[in-house]
């Protein structure tokens, strides 16, 4: 583009990362520890005004990471699709510029004690700015393994995935949190809609000819794309839980496990709205492409 500056674009660092981890680990392992962020001490003002517990956006320098490419597997997990750059969070960027929102938990002249920063001992800060806190944010703690490679022609519904096996990988940092799982046969799986297109505040949901309300479905563009399954738990091995049942497109990730209790989960309806007549159809009914990204 010739619209670009010619001249390259030139950043101080305003301070320094200081924690434990002086080389890789998993982002999620760096960020359940405390780091300091220890500031220039002629930038020190800069930090008046800041109140302890303040989530802060803190903009930062991948120093050590070397080259990038513009299409990269996330995670460099290869048994995942390859996507763009700029559709990831990898260090690996023409501009390696890092940030992350944490949490306040001390300040002392010019030294912030934070927790949040996935960033290594030593990284360059560039900058800090108070966050938006009405976004929130949710590291996925493991991935579905299905036979659905696309949402079209998957079940619309659990009813429609009966019988239907796969397993859910659960992430090394979270595994110690499926102590007692397998004492349940059913699990509530909630997940991301990672495939869904914008959110749409009125849709035509798969069993309907009327447009209806998102909050009055379970279509997937919403506001916020969450999805929630009861899948039934047919064994556990290490990280793995073999489920069937499944009704989860393949390499969904997936934000938490609870376990279903009828005493807890199960209630007697009055009455399910628009879908009166309907639901019966949902084990029948598979996806099509009605809520893809244009």
């Amino acid at each position: 583009m010739n619209d670009l500056p010619d001249e390259p674009i030139c950043f101080r660092a305003i301070g320094v990362v200081k924690n434990a981890f002086d080389k890789s680990a998993p982002p999620q392992t760096i960020a359940a520890e405390e780091s300091r962020i220890i500031l220039d001490e002629e930038l020190a003002d800069g930090l008046t005004g800041l109140r302890l517990g303040e989530r802060l956006l803190v903009t930062f320098f991948f120093d050590r990471s070397e080259g990038f490419d513009l299409r990269q597997h996330p995670r460099g997990d290869r048994s995942r699709p390859a996507r763009g750059v700029f559709a990831l969070r990898s260090p690996r960027r023409p501009n390696p510029i890092g940030v992350t929102q944490v949490e306040l938990r001390d300040i002392a002249g010019n030294e912030l004690v934070v927790r949040g920063l996935d960033a290594l001992d030593g990284t360059p800060v560039l900058d800090i700015k108070p966050a938006d806190t009405r976004e929130i944010e949710f590291p996925p703690i493991g991935k579905v393994h299905s036979p659905y490679a696309e949402p079209e022609g998957a079940p619309i519904q659990v009813a429609g995935g009966e019988l239907i096996g796969g397993t859910i990988e659960i992430y090394p940092e979270f595994v110690a949190g499926l102590a007692g799982v397998e004492g349940f046969s059913h699990l509530i799986v909630l997940y991301h809609f990672h495939l869904a297109g914008k959110a749409e505040l009125s849709v035509h949901p798969f069993l309907d000819e009327q447009q209806r309300g998102i909050f009055a479905t379970r279509a997937p563009c919403r506001p916020n794309a969450i999805g929630l399954s009861i899948v039934h738990l047919v064994r556990v091995e290490g990280n793995l839980l073999h489920v069937e049942d499944l009704d989860i497109v393949d390499l969904t990730p997936v934000l938490d496990i609870k376990p279903y209790v009828p005493a807890f989960d199960s209630r007697r309806a009055e009455r399910i709205g628009w879908l009166e007549g309907k639901a019966e159809e949902a084990a029948r009914r598979r996806a099509d492409t009605r809520f893809r990204p244009d």
